[in-house]
């Protein structure tokens, strides 16, 4: 799979932008504060639905802003999808192919993307639920049912600790 267009608008300090994406390879380069990481913020957005950067929605949305918006065309094998995730402060609408996504585990698998940055650096020595936390992450890319258990799981841990 690949991300074949990326449009952005009022994403983070990117008031607009709409690249095609060379399917082989691409380099991004600029200045610091230009928003090299904010354009690979908008990838892993537009795959996880999240800022890897743990960022509110508030954050995401350009200065001065009341929305913004991320919008992937991928391709997988012969489909093209159309993964649009549009952000305001209090909360995110998501539409794949055009039509609204009611729960968000439809677009998980759309668009794989994993982050490993220098603050995951303390994956190994930190807390072995952040690690956990990481990998399902990853997992949730190539098995999008796998977040409907974890979030079973979850709730079903909890109801018995408060017990």
């Amino acid at each position: 799979m690949q991300i074949e267009r990326l449009v952005l608008h009022q994403f983070r300090n990117i008031r607009d932008l709409s690249i095609q994406v060379h399917p082989q390879f691409n380099i991004v380069h600029g200045r610091n504060g230009q928003g090299k990481t904010n354009l690979l913020e908008a990838v892993y957005l537009a795959g996880t639905l999240k800022s890897f950067r743990n960022a509110r929605n508030q954050e995401l949305i350009h200065f001065d802003e009341k929305e913004g918006a991320v919008r992937a065309v991928v391709k997988k094998r012969e489909l093209t999808r159309d993964i649009l995730v549009q952000i305001k402060s209090n909360g995110k609408h998501v539409s794949l192919d055009g039509k609204r996504v009611r729960n968000v585990q439809e677009t998980f698998g759309q668009l794989h993307v994993v982050v490993f940055s220098p603050e995951d650096l303390v994956l190994s020595k930190g807390s072995a639920s952040n690690r956990r936390l990481f990998l399902d992450r990853a997992i949730f890319q190539f098995n999008p049912r796998y977040a409907g258990t974890t979030k079973s799981y979850d709730n079903a841990l909890k109801h018995r600790n408060s017990l």
